[in-house]
């Protein structure tokens, strides 16, 4: 028998009612790097866009994969937790610095 690939309709339903906002598997959202600074050296936020490839069983841990315009690998699955917020980000060590905006 297979395992579920990430938490059911039912559990997304449970996370809504108590206020915890988690994307679903093919949610698309956008990442942003709010310190990247473009080539004349102006600080600004560079975005791209993404797709929620998986989620974890907890819904601490969301996989995404990049489309369009970035400069990262569009094949690999980078992860992104939850932190105390309810907003998802990377400190840059797995995945790209920044955070997922849904």
């Amino acid at each position: 028998m297979s395992r579920p690939r990430g938490p059911s309709e039912r559990q997304h339903a449970v996370w809504a009612l108590a206020g915890v906002s988690v994307p679903a598997e093919g949610a698309k959202g956008r990442w942003e790097d709010p310190s990247w600074r473009s080539n004349v050296g102006t600080k600004g936020t560079f975005a791209a866009r993404i797709v929620v490839t998986r989620v974890s069983m907890s819904g601490k841990t969301v996989w995404v994969r990049f489309h369009g315009q970035h400069p990262f690998d569009q094949e690999l699955d980078y992860p992104y937790e939850r932190w105390n917020d309810g907003s998802y980000r990377s400190g840059g060590s797995r995945s790209p610095y920044g955070e997922l905006k849904f």
